[in-house]
């Protein structure tokens, strides 16, 4: 099951990253800026980002919590990440130039993307459990348990 997550959620990142460049280039050509452009385009991929992982990434499970409150999360997950991304680039450029730092940096948040999608995002709501039954209250006065 992990491993189907990981291939689906690299899928979703892949289709996402093309949309994010294909809406920088567009916005691009259309005269923004290439801050704006890409905070424009981050932000708008990040929304099909949510959708695809709620629904095929981590489609399979049944997580507990409103829609809302998972996507405010996302959201502060992905913003996070975004500074890791950031901050790692920051420190790798020096030693391994542009695209490598780049590489480098997309890789650490993807994996902590990936965790918490898994662990807190989507994770699977508890499965609450049966109340316990009080035996003692059924057993016999031989001590067999009554059904």
């Amino acid at each position: 099951m992990f491993e189907g997550h990981v291939a689906r959620f690299a899928i979703t990142g892949i289709a996402c990253a093309a949309l994010q460049i294909a809406l920088v280039a567009a916005l691009d050509a259309a005269g923004s800026g290439g801050f704006a452009a890409n905070a424009v385009a981050f932000a708008l991929a990040a929304q099909l980002n949510f959708v695809l992982s709620s629904r095929f990434t981590w489609g399979d499970r049944r997580p507990g919590g409103s829609m809302s409150w998972r996507w405010l999360v996302f959201l502060g997950a992905i913003s996070g990440t975004a500074a890791l991304n950031l901050g790692v680039f920051a420190l790798a450029q020096p030693l391994l130039g542009d695209v490598r730092a780049a590489a480098l940096g997309i890789a650490a948040a993807a994996i902590v993307n990936f965790l918490v999608g898994d662990r807190a995002i989507f994770r699977p709501a508890s499965i609450e459990r049966a109340p316990r039954v009080d035996t003692e209250a059924r057993r016999t006065p031989e001590g067999a348990v009554r059904g």
